[in-house]
């Protein structure tokens, strides 16, 4: 199955006009998450404008509501400037019982198109997509695979009442809620890309992996062995990590005590690449694994530096890097000041994703 799941993975890993850099085996690309972003969170970071329908668009959520052909292009440009790999990120929230718990936020009902997607989040309640969504994934999809990416991969992402981090107690409601959520994406997913030459890959806790805060082992323990139950581990990545000491371990652990393993491990990392994979190859090898497949999920869009810092750890620590996936972040906007000189976290700074060419090599 490894060699399957590879060979997906990886692709041609030719294109005519790009080469792959030194320690990379296949071109990677982006994660996709929100397209036509405003000005109002992209310039000015407006207070509110996180939360005005909108400023952001969801690439499922809003999908609906592009100017005609909008999404299209950016998948086309993505792909002519040498991506073949797109990640899907659907953070999802039960919007009703949200709206209880944090009423501060919800300055007032969402206009016409935006009824069941709020900030960065798509409604989740009932355990589904809305009809709406579920359209909007399957031609999203439909593009993706009419474009020719190699494989995308669906990141899941609960948030607000849905988000394991913040249960102090064992919430049954929501976690039977979420497993549901994710089972209907990945039926609407198999229905398009069945047969296809399109990969689709799923990862079940963004970021989830290995994290200790409220009930996140439980979750992600019961959720690997139901997914994997029903489906095998064939398309799953399992949890992804944001890399930190002992995350890594933490979530071997759990794949341990199943008996099931995923074949690839999606490493998000930022900063000081070449020591953050240092610790992460430390732990992979007390595990007694030397070069695990490794996925680079998320990092600085287009960043050069960002190649060199992961070259460097891979040839020093044997690494076995598959591909690199951007987020929609520069480095030098990841902060933005305020007025009062207090320096505020940017998640996102690119609003058509297109260029990937820092983590290319164009033939001489």
């Amino acid at each position: 199955m490894l060699s399957f799941f590879l060979a997906d993975c990886l692709g041609s890993g030719q294109t005519p006009d790009f080469l792959l850099p030194e320690c990379i085996s296949s071109f990677g690309g982006t994660n996709f998450a929100f397209y036509n972003i405003k000005d109002a969170y992209l310039e000015r970071n407006e207070p509110n404008s996180w939360w005005t329908p909108g400023v952001l668009n969801h690439i499922v959520g809003a999908f609906h509501l592009q100017k005609s052909g909008e999404v299209l292009d950016i998948l086309r440009q993505m792909y002519k400037g040498g991506q073949r790999k797109i990640a899907i990120v659907i953070w999802h929230v039960n919007i009703d019982d949200d709206k209880l718990a944090k009423g501060s936020k919800w300055k007032s009902e969402m206009p016409v198109g935006y009824e069941n997607t709020y900030g960065h989040n798509v409604n989740s309640s009932g355990g589904s997509m809305c009809l709406q969504h579920k359209k909007n994934l399957a031609m999203l999809l439909d593009l993706i695979e009419q474009v020719g990416f190699e494989n995308v991969t669906i990141r899941f992402a609960p948030q607000g009442v849905n988000d394991p981090a913040q249960w102090g107690t064992w919430q049954e409601k929501y976690y039977r809620e979420n497993k549901s959520f994710i089972f209907s994406a990945k039926q609407v997913s198999d229905r398009v890309l069945k047969n296809s030459k399109t990969k689709v890959f799923f990862d079940l806790g963004l970021e989830l992996g290995g994290l200790e805060t409220g009930r996140c082992g439980e979750y992600s323990s019961r959720l690997w062995k139901q997914y994997t139950d029903k489906f095998g581990v064939e398309g799953a990545i399992g949890f992804s990590f944001a890399v930190e000491p002992g995350r890594i371990t933490r979530m071997l652990n759990i794949y341990e005590k199943s008996g099931r393993y995923p074949v690839v491990y999606p490493l998000d990392i930022y900063y000081h690449a070449d020591k953050v994979l240092e610790y992460a190859a430390q732990e992979f090898n007390k595990k007694g694994m030397a070069s695990p497949a490794i996925i680079i999920q998320e990092t600085f869009y287009n960043d050069a530096q960002t190649l060199t810092e992961i070259q460097t750890a891979s040839k020093q620590y044997n690494l076995n890097i598959l591909y690199i996936m951007q987020w929609q972040v520069e480095r030098a906007k990841m902060h933005w000041t305020k007025e009062d000189g207090s320096r505020c976290l940017r998640h996102f700074s690119i609003s058509r994703p297109v260029e990937y060419s820092n983590y290319l090599k164009r033939p001489n």
